[in-house]
């Protein structure tokens, strides 16, 4: 699975969109990736995306969004007190790469928390949770009555090149970084 944070926002070539199982972009990094109007619908966002791709937009407070050929599917974030966002986007796509065989709403429940736990502590990768700690925290969050897809965030894609959650789930190595950097 070919995961692609496509930061810093550009366009991108369609050889490598056609390489491209899953992307992460904020709104920003759509519109340039394909080259969108401002005007763009969530309907003409589904009906641009090469039938083999799926999309998941961080939206930073307002959560994130899967687009694919069905149309549009939303989760809120979750709500917490924020320290830093340096490093949310790359935590997010780190849970996401990390749970993503397990299914959609697993990654980015994942994916959620993730980012959440993050933005709650200064810099970026020591900010990264374990596995474990991101457990633990959507354990938390069911108590308190949270269902599935009812997720706090607050923060945005900061673009550095992170591997902490992943290698801290399974010895697995799943490293993200810019595309142009």
């Amino acid at each position: 699975t070919f995961v692609l944070n496509p930061a810093p926002a550009q366009a991108l070539s369609a050889e490598l969109l056609a390489l491209v199982d899953v992307m992460t972009p904020n709104h920003t990094e759509l519109k340039q990736a394909f080259a969108l109007s401002e005007t763009a619908s969530d309907a003409d966002i589904a009906q641009m995306l090469p039938a083999h791709m799926q999309l998941v937009m961080t939206e930073g407070a307002n959560g994130a969004s899967h687009y694919s050929a069905a149309g549009k599917r939303h989760w809120p974030a979750f709500k917490v007190d924020v320290v830093d966002t340096t490093g949310a986007g790359d935590t997010f796509n780190a849970g996401l790469a990390v749970y993503w065989s397990q299914g959609l709403d697993v990654a980015v429940q994942h994916a959620q928390a993730s980012a959440a736990l993050a933005v709650q502590k200064l810099r970026a990768q020591t900010a990264m949770p374990t596995a474990d700690a991101v457990g633990l925290f959507i354990k938390q969050q069911t108590r308190l009555g949270l269902q599935a897809g009812q997720f706090r965030l607050h923060g945005r894609n900061a673009g550095a090149a992170v591997c902490h959650l992943a290698l801290q789930h399974a010895g697995i190595l799943t490293c993200f970084a810019g595309v142009g950097q």
